[in-house]
């Protein structure tokens, strides 16, 4: 009501204002006309005019523009006080002065207009640009229908916007966002503006606004809010299938590599196995003791490389689940070394490994198992890469405060600086090393069980050789509640 009234005055006081500007120039005009000739003062009652008609529009001008002919005549035109005309040259004077200052109305209303629908249009492309400012880079359409809804309260002074996306045709994905709550819950909106996407979808815009209705500009500017919206839903969507099927793409491109570096890394244990079995069980060959032990710790080593191959495609597997959550306890980092080494026998075997643990080194809170895993992994990389007979080297040292830095080193050729970090992606092969076997998946494994820590892995070329470096943490928040059974 009070928008209503508030409209009401600024027309009557629209036709007010000529009257009082034609009452003002009427009485200066009135005071100085004996410094005045005829001719100045009708051009001075053109003042009025173009005043009003830049501020009011036409019909107030064409207003000021009669009140000032009826004026000019009654005040200044012999015979004064009097509507009347003697002479023809003064009636010719007066209907130009009249038809001068409607064409000048009209004229100053016709610039008046285009400069309004050219402010008009700049602050029609300024929202606009602010609108897809704010949507440029959302994914998600909660938060593109929160922007959208938001915008649209600001811009357009209402009391309550409404923003529902429907992203299925059989409307059962819905997205609802309110902004505002000037209006009642269950009264009508004013304005409701339907947009169906792409894909089938309703997009439904709808708005409460107390007072003055929505113009035919204003519609028309929803109209472009609401498809910009629109837009910037269809785009997250696209978006969101495209991240889809890329995942799926690389999810097959990564079962092809698995299944390509495990039946290869499978079938020469399994070979093996079968060729020493085949021979124990062979009766056309006698086989002396010497024969059968090398035969069944053949069989021994092959079976823990596929227990180690099968551990890291299960420890894998946890990973990308995202369930690899360690089960903590404190550990001597000394014993979970050793333990490895103690049954890595061709480690022991093939290379000088030198472990530099003090012996009163602080237990550590790691998942034993895991980290077993971890350190597994190492050696076997160092096997793989370093010369038979050179050294291996295991470091354990506090680095901080928190932290603790383990260094596993060996003497296997340098790596080029741009592939440091990559040797810890899945399935990654180094350029030169094509030969040796493997399924890319043990720093990888390493990467992710150090992660879930809270620690991080790195390798680093050094001047004899490679190393790996990791941190774990030294606490853990259940650090207090040791138990004797632990500390022992």
């Amino acid at each position: 009501m009070r928008n209503w009234d508030h409209s009401l005055y600024k027309k009557i006081f629209s036709f007010l204002y000529p009257i009082l500007a034609v009452t003002a120039v009427t009485g200066i005009l009135w005071y100085v006309r004996d410094e005045l000739n005829i001719q100045v003062i009708s051009l001075l009652y053109l003042l009025p005019v173009v005043f009003i008609s830049r501020i009011f529009g036409l019909f107030p001008a064409v207003l000021t523009a009669v009140l000032s002919f009826f004026c000019y005549n009654y005040f200044f035109i012999s015979p004064r006080f009097t509507l009347a005309i003697r002479q023809t040259q003064d009636l010719i004077s007066l209907i130009v002065f009249l038809i001068i200052a409607i064409v000048i109305s009209q004229l100053l209303n016709q610039d008046r207009q285009n400069l309004m629908a050219v402010i008009e249009r700049e602050r029609e492309v300024t929202y606009l640009y602010e609108l897809n400012i704010a949507l440029t880079g959302l994914k998600d359409g909660k938060e593109i229908s929160q922007i959208l809804a938001e915008k649209i309260f600001a811009t357009f002074n209402t009391d309550r916007v409404e923003v529902v996306v429907y992203q299925s045709p059989d409307k059962k994905k819905k997205i609802s966002t309110v902004v505002g709550d000037g209006t009642p819950e269950g009264t009508d909106p004013d304005l409701i503006i339907p947009i169906s996407t792409t894909r089938g979808g309703e997009e439904i815009v709808r708005l409460w606004r107390s007072g003055l209705p929505f113009s035919t500009v204003e519609q028309q500017m929803l109209n472009t809010f609401a498809r910009q919206g629109t837009l910037a839903i269809e785009r997250a969507y696209l978006i969101e299938i495209d991240n889809h099927a890329k995942i799926l793409e690389e999810s097959d491109k990564l079962k092809t590599s698995l299944l390509s570096s495990v039946s290869h890394e499978l079938r020469t244990p399994l070979a093996t196995i079968k060729a020493a079995v085949s021979s124990l069980r062979s009766k056309t060959v006698s086989l002396d003791d010497a024969s059968r032990y090398e035969l069944l710790t053949a069989i021994e080593e092959e079976t823990d490389r596929l227990n180690h191959l099968v551990g890291n495609l299960l420890e894998m597997s946890r990973i990308e689940s995202g369930v690899l959550n360690p089960q903590r306890s404190w550990n001597s980092m000394a014993e979970i070394v050793y333990g490895v080494l103690k049954r890595m026998i061709q480690i022991r075997q093939d290379y000088v490994v030198d472990v530099e643990i003090p012996d009163d080194f602080p237990y550590v809170p790691v998942d034993y198992i895991q980290m077993d895993q971890v350190f597994t992994n190492l050696f076997s990389n160092c096997s793989k890469y370093a010369p038979k007979g050179s050294k291996i080297t295991v470091r354990i040292r506090v680095w901080d405060e928190k932290q603790l830095l383990i260094q596993v080193k060996n003497q296997s050729p340098h790596i080029a600086e741009d592939q440091l970090e990559r040797i810890f992606d899945k399935f990654y092969r180094m350029n030169g090393f094509e030969n040796v076997t493997g399924t890319g998946l043990g720093l990888s494994i390493c990467k992710g069980i150090i992660e879930a820590h809270g620690g991080k892995i790195w390798a680093q070329n050094e001047p004899d050789g490679l190393s790996f470096y990791f941190t774990v943490p030294r606490f853990w928040e259940r650090s207090e509640a040791i138990t004797e059974k632990e500390e022992i």
